[in-house]
């Protein structure tokens, strides 16, 4: 494999924003103690609750109680979002939105990839690779015959008490359930549940790192020495002429400049940061291009049967199962529903009335009932966003973007379809969706969008991407996130974006290899 073989010489350039260091020292004493010796204070400090936001949607995450992943520090700038939408797209973080993600990790199903002009074999080969490098735990059941494992999993995801009961009813009614076109499963998460001590702190950031990142992956790199990382830099123009690549940047604090150069150019900034330097570095400062979202919607669940209360069980508080929509109605990927059955946060979402004195006896009772469901559509089915260049305001040469969303008919139509099933399930599964208060969340809130720079199998447009990520007028310079995805899937979309840079990469290494002198 190209990728583990190679002696290239690889630059990293990023911003690099990382946790502070007062958060850092607690993370470090808490690993070296035992967990009921804890600091209440410590805990405190790094486990703040989700922010809410002027979005609509669910609240901002933290990591650690840090807003760092979202902190900017020149990456937003020129990029402009209408006030409803979520402002805070772009990542200055040491490993991006990765740092603060729910760690759900599956593949796009066939009927999703058909749509790409990639060959299905290079993807899956490219998914083997990740699957085989990334932690994860998951287990064989009905979700394989659409989002197949690819490598073997660590070990079999710990399960709610509230999980195991509804998978125990789905396996008992399987065939009406899914002749409703729902399949259910374990969820897949990227976790090393090998040294998880279920303290449940998973969503404001477990305290021994085991939930994956890939800034672990940058750490192993560079402390193999496999690649140079050049921390704090926001590149603002990249290129190339007939002997090399440039990328140029500036120092986010010091305000230097520079060129980096060398034989090619791989472009991760994000969707919509690769849009904006793709299109500034071609003074492509006028028109509208698409940019294709996997829409979120929030909707909570009620079980009649209770179980034991979450709040003194110990356990992994990530997703527990996944429901994916089978239905030629809508289509074969129609929507997907990933499960929560216990997180802190529950409680202080409750209405005010319950957390009341007055309510102490209810809230616990509502607590071992309450679930809820953080769905997803495909993006054939949601609203997108359109991105509206325009010219420099400032120094920085980088084109102007005002995102705006672009309604569409067939979003509400599939979430009510989706409801509908969901509530034909519900008697079966004591799983009782609580229609009325369902919530869509705001565009961009759910951070599965790209598909501005798509890939095309005869690009000719300047934002039309080949199957390497190159735009018409590059030959050395690749995009290789979310932003040349033809299309988005239900399920999360981590796993699809590292297997196709991935691939790209592998095929630019093997070129760039089979040129090398001896």
């Amino acid at each position: 494999m190209a990728l583990e073989a190679t002696s290239l010489d690889v630059t990293v350039i990023d911003i690099g924003l990382t946790l502070d260091n007062q958060r850092q020292s607690v993370l470090q004493e808490l690993r070296a103690e035992v967990r009921d010796r804890w600091s209440p204070e410590n805990l405190a400090l790094i486990t703040e609750a989700p922010a809410a936001g002027s979005a609509v949607g669910l609240p901002e995450k933290r990591t650690y109680g840090s807003d760092y992943p979202y902190r900017d520090v020149g990456q937003l700038d020129g990029i402009r979002t209408d006030q409803h939408l979520n402002s805070k797209l772009v990542s200055g973080a040491y490993g991006g939105f990765s740092t603060v993600w729910g760690a759900q990790f599956m593949p796009f199903s066939e009927s999703i990839l058909s749509e790409w002009p990639v060959p299905r074999s290079a993807l899956a080969r490219s998914y083997e690779k990740v699957f085989d490098r990334v932690p994860f735990t998951a287990v064989d059941d009905d979700l394989g015959q659409k989002y197949p494992l690819y490598a073997t999993p660590i070990a079999a995801p710990f399960m709610s008490a509230r999980a195991r009961q509804i998978l125990q009813r789905y396996d008992r009614h399987k065939p009406r359930i899914r002749r409703y076109g729902l399949v259910m499963g374990q969820a897949r998460t990227a976790v090393d549940q090998r040294g998880c001590v279920k303290c449940g702190l998973c969503h404001t950031g477990c305290p021994y790192g085991l939930i994956y990142s890939s800034a672990q992956t940058f750490d192993e790199m560079r402390l193999r020495n496999r690649v140079r990382f050049e921390s704090g830099w926001i590149v603002h123009a990249v290129g190339e002429d007939t002997t090399e690549a440039f990328a140029d940047a500036q120092n986010a604090h010091t305000k230097e400049r520079r060129r980096f150069t060398g034989d090619v150019v791989l472009v991760a900034t994000g969707s919509i940061k690769s849009t904006q330097l793709v299109a500034s570095s071609l003074k492509q400062y006028e028109g509208e291009l698409t940019l294709k979202e996997s829409r979120q919607f929030v909707v909570p669940m009620i079980s009649l049967r209770g179980v034991p209360d979450p709040q003194q069980e110990d356990q992994n508080t990530l997703g527990q199962l996944f429901v994916a929509e089978d239905d030629s109605i809508m289509g074969s990927d129609a929507s997907a529903l990933q499960l929560y059955t216990y997180d802190p946060s529950f409680s202080a979402a409750l209405p005010s009335l319950f957390r009341l004195p007055i309510a102490s006896r209810i809230t616990p009772e509502i607590i071992r009932r309450l679930s809820v469901g953080i769905g997803y559509l495909p993006s054939r089915l949601s609203a997108s966003m359109t991105i509206t260049l325009g010219p420099p305001k400032d120094r920085t040469g980088l084109a102007s973007l005002v995102i705006s969303e672009q309604p569409s008919d067939r979003q509400p139509l599939a979430i009510r379809h989706f409801a509908r099933r969901l509530v034909r399930a519900a008697a079966l599964l004591d799983l009782w969706p609580l229609i009325p208060v369902l919530r869509i969340a705001a565009a961009g809130k759910s951070y599965h969008f790209g598909g501005s720079l798509p890939h095309h199998d005869r690009p000719t447009q300047w934002w039309q991407t080949d199957e390497l990520g190159r735009v018409p007028a590059w030959r050395k310079i690749h995009v290789v996130d979310g932003a040349v995805f033809p299309s988005i899937g239900p399920t999360t979309f981590t796993a699809t974006v590292m297997a196709n840079a991935y691939r790209i990469a592998d095929e630019v290494a093997k070129s760039l290899l089979s040129k090398a002198p001896g």
